[in-house]
């Protein structure tokens, strides 16, 4: 059962207790705190009942392993210590644990489900370049949910941190992919890549369409299309719309203007953001709506906020 107080209490996982009338006449019963720190939702829920479960087993001395297994998504070293009632160094762990360094948390996995999670991370990254092939990768807040949402951030990070770390996925600039999502180009591609990213780093906010580029470069347009196609997969240009690309450059240009806007009016339309880069209102919405599909901002009725896990905070 759940005990719900009107004021606080001090109570431990293991506490006795005795619950009494308000003159302390009649008891009703007795029993030991299991959790001090319930929720207040889904209270009945299975994945609930199975956590009370091993905590009660941790506390009838069966050690950490039956809470461990219950948790797909680790347990803090911190929320052990609070069960438990014991330092770190005294808490026993299973041979198969593996402990994860999370922005300086600690949380404690069993092996096969940390294993679990990096492989449903790489199922989803490998789904996505099926259904968006041309795209150079995903960014990690994107990616986080569209695979694990509820996972914390700072466990996310350290997923993404192990997979990098192993080369199972690589980054590439604010991209993640996968090692085979990538592509070579000839010396005649790659001279004609410095071209055309030097035309489009001259256009800064407004650049040459593809057309525009294959007249003045004197190439047929479906080879400017493969070759800035392949100039995207290696992050060199972003692609806006279908035949309009962006050079890296000038794209985080854009975000950090974005972002001191934001900061400016708390909100960001496409009003402010038309006047700031000087360009028309379609190109405008152009440009926003491709930092909403890559994850850096989000769409709220007529305005636009940061998304705060995306990697286009972070500079390369």
């Amino acid at each position: 059962m759940q005990l719900v107080f009107d004021a606080p209490i001090c109570a431990s996982p293991g506490d006795a207790f005795i619950a009494r009338d308000a003159q302390a006449l009649h008891t009703f019963g007795g029993g030991v705190v299991v959790d001090p720190c319930a929720p207040a939702r889904r209270r009945r829920s299975p994945e609930r009942l199975a956590r009370l479960n091993s905590i009660g087993r941790l506390l009838a001395g069966e050690g950490i392993e039956p809470l461990l297994h219950n948790a797909p998504q680790g347990v803090e070293m911190r929320e052990l210590v609070r069960l438990s009632g014991r330092a770190p160094e005294q808490i026993a762990l299973p041979a198969q644990a593996r402990i994860v360094d999370a922005a300086g948390d600690r949380f404690v996995f069993i092996e096969s489900q940390w294993l679990a999670l990096c492989e449903r991370t790489v199922g989803a990254l490998r789904t996505f370049h099926a259904q968006q092939p041309d795209e150079p990768g995903i960014d990690r807040g994107r990616l986080r949910r569209m695979t694990l949402p509820t996972l914390a951030e700072s466990i996310w990070r350290a997923v993404i941190d192990d997979l990098v770390q192993r080369q199972v996925v690589l980054r590439s600039g604010h991209w993640l992919h996968l090692p085979e999502h990538r592509v070579v180009m000839s010396d005649a591609e790659l001279e004609l890549a410095r071209k055309l990213q030097a035309a489009i780093a001259a256009g800064r906010f407004d650049p040459p369409w593809v057309r525009d580029l294959a007249r003045a470069l004197r190439v047929p347009d479906d080879a400017v299309r493969a070759v800035l196609r392949k100039c995207a997969l290696r992050g060199g240009v972003h692609q806006i719309v279908r035949d309009l690309y962006y050079h890296r450059d000038c794209a985080r240009e854009l975000a950090r203007m974005v972002k001191n806007l934001l900061d400016e009016h708390g909100a960001l339309e496409a009003a402010h953001f038309r006047d700031a880069i000087g360009v028309g209102r379609k190109r405008t919405i152009q440009i926003l709506e491709f930092f909403d599909r890559v994850g850096y901002t989000r769409r709220t009725r007529n305005a636009r906020v940061l998304r705060v896990d995306s990697s286009w905070h972070e500079e390369d």
